[in-house]
């Protein structure tokens, strides 16, 4: 019930719905705060939230609420509580300057779903939302370079596939993971520069790892307590 609680707090509205089995009430996600979204599947509310076990920054989202991002990704030995402490500020930054940059934002899984889920899959995807992904340039989706074959990971019980993507389409090289069940899908990026693409894809495996999918459920009614 926790994650429908994070959920009912939120004000942005996400548009997409998606479709299920004949035994499987369509869902429509109604709300969102960070990295937690609300859908309203029939006469039931299932809330979503993406969290990690060592995240000690904020979690953030963009202007217009689409895509959110983790600040910083602090763990208990980087130095955090030394500075709280009284330690310099910089002494913190410094340790988050080494952690690539992650961003995301949730999707209709439907399309991946029936999809190959391969480079080719990742590339279509992120081409359907250049404004979303945060790391496609002005020259687009149709400049990425893909810079390793899609492999296996999974955020949380989701399991995911991603790729390594470099080029003139991108503002830096990125690591793009897609995860998804039949109800929500899920599009992390991590970005970093100057960091081969064999320790950059072993850190991001590293750091999938860590996430951890909260879920929650409770009657449509509660609806009426958003205002």
């Amino acid at each position: 019930m926790n994650g429908i609680l994070v959920a009912l707090a939120a004000f942005t509205v996400f548009s997409f719905t998606t479709g299920h089995a004949q035994d499987m009430p369509s869902c429509r996600t109604v709300r969102g705060a960070g990295a937690s979204i609300l859908q309203k599947c029939g006469d039931t509310l299932r809330s979503f939230s993406l969290v990690t076990s060592d995240m000690r920054g904020r979690i953030g989202s963009d202007v217009h609420g689409h895509r959110f991002y983790f600040a910083c990704r602090l763990t208990p030995n980087n130095g955090l509580l030394e500075a709280l402490r009284g330690r310099k500020s910089e002494e913190v930054n410094y340790s988050c300057r080494t952690e690539p940059s992650i961003s995301g934002f949730f999707f209709d899984p439907t399309d991946w779903q029936s999809s190959r889920k391969d480079e080719q899959a990742i590339l279509t995807t992120l081409a359907n939302y250049p404004y979303n992904s945060g790391i496609i340039s002005d020259r687009g989706a149709s400049a990425l370079k893909v810079n390793c074959a899609a492999f296996d990971t999974s955020v949380g019980d989701l399991p995911a596939k991603a790729t390594c993507f470099g080029g003139s389409g991108m503002k830096m090289d990125a690591i793009v993971a897609i995860a998804a069940d039949d109800r929500v899908g899920v599009i992390l990026s991590f970005s970093q520069n100057d960091q081969s693409v064999e320790i950059f894809r072993d850190q991001v495996r590293e750091i999938l790892s860590r996430f951890v999918v909260e879920r929650g459920t409770g009657d449509a009614a509660l609806l009426r307590w958003i205002p």
